[in-house]
C-alpha cells in the first residue's frame, strides 16, 4: 500500500512490522515537487531514530530526493526486513512516499 507522510522532527512509523513483507520502497519527494523537503531524512529499522548524524541510532541519513529500497529477491526471501521502519527528520514536515507490500501466505 503507498502512502504520502509528513515527517518531522517527532520520529514516525512509517510501515508496522509484518511477518508477510515482500517489498518496503521509501522516496524522499524531491525538492522541485516540494519544495519544503531541504532537509536530512533518518530512518532506522526497529525502532525511533534520532536526527543526529553520526549517532548509533540515526539509522541512513537521506537528502531529498533519496530512495531506500528492501525487495524479495525470490519468492520467499528471507533477508527482506520484517519488522517496523521508522523516520525522523532535522527540519519540520519532510514529504516521502511509502509503498510497504505483503502477500498473503497463507496458501502457500
Amino acid at each position: 500500500m503507498q502512502r504520502r507522510l509528513s515527517v518531522g522532527t517527532s520520529p514516525v512509523l512509517l510501515a508496522n512490522a509484518n511477518p508477510n513483507r515482500v517489498s518496503f520502497h521509501l522516496l524522499f519527494v524531491p525538492a522541485s515537487i516540494e519544495a519544503a523537503n531541504t532537509g536530512t531524512l533518518y530512518v532506522l529499522k526497529g525502532g525511533p531514530p534520532t536526527a543526529t548524524t553520526g549517532v548509533g541510532n540515526s539509522g541512513d541519513a537521506l537528502t531529498q530526493s533519496a530512495q531506500l529500497s528492501d525487495s524479495e529477491s525470490y519468492a520467499g526471501d528471507p533477508s527482506v526486513y520484517k519488522g517496523s521502519w521508522w523516520a525522523v527528520s532535522d527540519t519540520a514536515a519532510q514529504i516521502v512516499v511509502v509503498d510497504d507490500i505483503a502477500k498473503d501466505r497463507s496458501g502457500e
